[in-house]
């Protein structure tokens, strides 16, 4: 091939390639992905942007997410609705301690278009119990309210002194436990809303020290129940029970009759429980119950402290 041949074939393959370059066809969006910053045990929220590049009809947006590479709206994915802009998801029902691949993505004529690729590996558990040593600088026995973001719905303040009569937050020391809450079997339930039910099998690992200070005569048996409830709308004291944990100890009559005890188990929301009350707000409370002779009686004092209900999938 002589010198003129060779140019002739340069100008060639350049002009090819020009037009060939010129007839690719831009993306009609630009979809980025953003980071996952904030993730739990079984959920997480994302995100991302879309830029309408060509006046193109943007019919959704939102992110996928699997847990392989290059996931795509086939697999788990959410809608945040069509047109253009910056947008945040939530990423629910995951797997605790899992590796997790996330994209934005848009849809443009039945075509979807997805952004760069992040990552984030969910928590093996989250702990869902703020304040479960309920310390606090102040001394004397005040009312729950103060152990924040602890509730009751007892009321009985006979002395009308802002102190509740059958609650209380204890700040003192009662058998090397520092910051403790103390109450009667008769008192209404000490509770914390937690966030929202999941809308799968989840599973809670509860752990806490209790001990009874009085217990009035017989063969009693000690229970505290820790009940999981849900409610709609503002109010906690709508809640309804979805489902009980009981724990048992024998216990006899008298004063200040045992130590601190560590108490653990496990709770399984199940997949039917989950779906009926999706979307509304969990609570778990607990509650001083006492069994005698085949029913349930009252009188026992009873002080609970180190509350602990860590949240991870069931699956």
């Amino acid at each position: 091939m002589n010198m003129f041949t060779k140019k002739l074939f340069a100008v060639i393959m350049s002009a090819g390639l020009l037009v060939m370059t010129s007839c690719e066809k831009k993306p009609p969006v630009t979809v980025t992905t953003s980071p996952v910053t904030e993730f739990t045990s079984i959920s997480a929220t994302g995100g991302g942007t879309v830029v309408n590049e060509d006046a193109a009809t943007i019919s959704a947006k939102g992110v996928c997410w699997a847990i392989t590479p290059n996931p795509t709206i086939a697999s788990n994915k959410t809608d945040e609705g069509a047109g253009e802009g910056s947008f945040t998801s939530e990423l629910t029902s995951l797997i605790s301690n899992t590796l997790y691949y996330v994209r934005a993505y848009a849809t443009v004529d039945g075509e979807a278009y997805y952004g760069n690729e992040v990552t984030f590996t969910t928590a093996a558990s989250t702990e869902l119990i703020v304040n479960g040593s309920f310390s606090s600088p102040t001394s004397g026995n005040e009312a729950i309210a103060s152990a924040i973001p602890w509730k009751t719905d007892e009321t009985t303040d006979e002395d009308n002194n802002g102190k509740l009569d059958f609650i209380g937050h204890a700040y003192d020391t009662y058998k090397g436990q520092t910051g403790y809450v103390w109450y009667f079997d008769w008192s209404k339930s000490l509770y914390q809303v937690v966030g929202m039910v999941p809308e799968s099998p989840t599973k809670y690992e509860i752990s806490f020290k209790n001990t009874c200070t009085w217990n009035a005569w017989g063969d009693y048996v000690q229970v505290t129940a820790v009940i999981f409830s849900a409610y709609s709308g503002d109010d906690p004291t709508k809640r309804v029970s979805i489902d009980t944990v009981r724990f048992e100890e024998p216990l006899y009559p008298g004063w200040d009759q045992n130590t601190w005890l560590t108490k653990t188990g496990t709770y399984t929301l199940s997949a039917a429980k989950a779906a009926a009350n999706a979307g509304k707000h969990l609570v778990i409370e607990f509650d001083a119950l006492h069994y005698w002779d085949g029913e349930w009686a009252s009188e026992v004092w009873y002080n609970i402290d180190d509350i602990s209900v860590k949240q991870s999938s069931a699956k």
